[in-house]
């Protein structure tokens, strides 16, 4: 969505009803660089506090080591993400008629008809 230049209130309601159909990208690379402890040690009554200064550089090696490895690897062994662009492109076209009506609260018939669809299963 982005990439094709939907305006900031398009994102913000492809998370509202009635569901949108929208391409997502693939999950490989997709981790949990950094846990953030702030609130937690803010706490008066915490004996130590939680954060990740003395692991910095271990960190940066792992990521440089293992983590950026093995997202190349799989990567180049499926082409899952020039896969995806392909047929990102070619076969899931965004309809934005039918999302900027359904931002602005006139539902088309299509997207009735597929809510409908969608309870009938």
């Amino acid at each position: 969505i982005i990439r094709d230049g939907a305006t900031p209130r398009i994102v913000l309601a492809c998370f509202e009803k009635p569901k949108k159909k929208l391409p997502t990208a693939p999950a490989l690379g997709l981790f949990l660089n950094r846990c953030n402890f702030d609130e937690y040690n803010k706490r008066p009554s915490i004996q130590q506090r939680l954060d990740w200064k003395n692991s910095e550089e271990a960190m940066k090696q792992f990521m440089t080591n293992s983590v950026i490895p093995s997202i190349s690897k799989t990567n180049k062994e499926k082409s899952v993400f020039s896969g995806w662009l392909v047929a990102r492109d070619t076969k899931f076209i965004i309809d934005y008629d039918e999302l900027y009506s359904t931002v602005e609260g006139e539902y088309i018939s299509k997207a009735k008809e597929e809510e409908e669809d969608d309870e009938e299963e």
